[in-house]
C-alpha cells in the first residue's frame, strides 16, 4: 500500500541488527536508547501478529469504496481523486472518504501507537 510502514519482518531485522551492533563502540546511553527502540519494535510486531497480518479492514474498506477494485489500485485512485478535488464539496461522498481515512488511521494507530489512541485527544 502507498505510504505503508515497514513490514514486521523488516522491523525484526532492524531489532536484530541493533542488537548485533558492537556494544564496546557505543555509550551506555546509546545502548539504553537501542533497548528502548527494540522494545517498541517487538511490541509493534506482537500487535501486528495478533491482528492477523492478513487483509486488513482498511484494505477491505478501500476496495469496497471503489466497487471491489484491488486495494493497491484503489489507494492510488483515491489519492488521485483527492488531488483532483473530487471530495472537496461537502456531501455524502466527502463524509464517506473522511470515515474511510479515519478508520485507516485508527487501524494503523492500534498497531503502531495504541497509547496515542488511548489518550483520547483525537477529534
Amino acid at each position: 500500500m502507498i505510504g505503508e510502514k515497514p513490514s514486521t519482518a523488516c522491523l525484526l531485522r532492524l531489532a536484530r541488527a541493533t542488537l548485533a551492533a558492537a556494544p564496546g563502540r557505543r555509550s551506555l546511553e546509546e545502548r539504553q536508547e537501542d533497548i528502548a527502540l527494540i522494545e517498541r519494535i517487538i511490541a509493534i510486531a506482537q500487535r501486528e501478529l495478533s491482528a492477523g497480518g492478513g487483509a486488513s479492514e482498511a484494505r477491505r474498506r478501500i476496495s469496497a469504496f471503489y466497487d471491489g477494485e484491488p486495494p493497491e489500485t484503489a489507494w492510488r485512485r483515491l489519492a488521485g481523486d483527492i488531488r483532483a478535488g473530487l471530495f472537496d464539496a461537502p456531501g455524502a461522498r466527502r463524509a464517506a472518504v473522511r470515515r474511510l481515512l479515519w478508520a485507516v488511521t485508527e487501524e494503523k494507530l492500534r498497531i503502531s501507537n495504541p497509547d496515542f489512541l488511548a489518550a483520547g485527544d483525537l477529534p
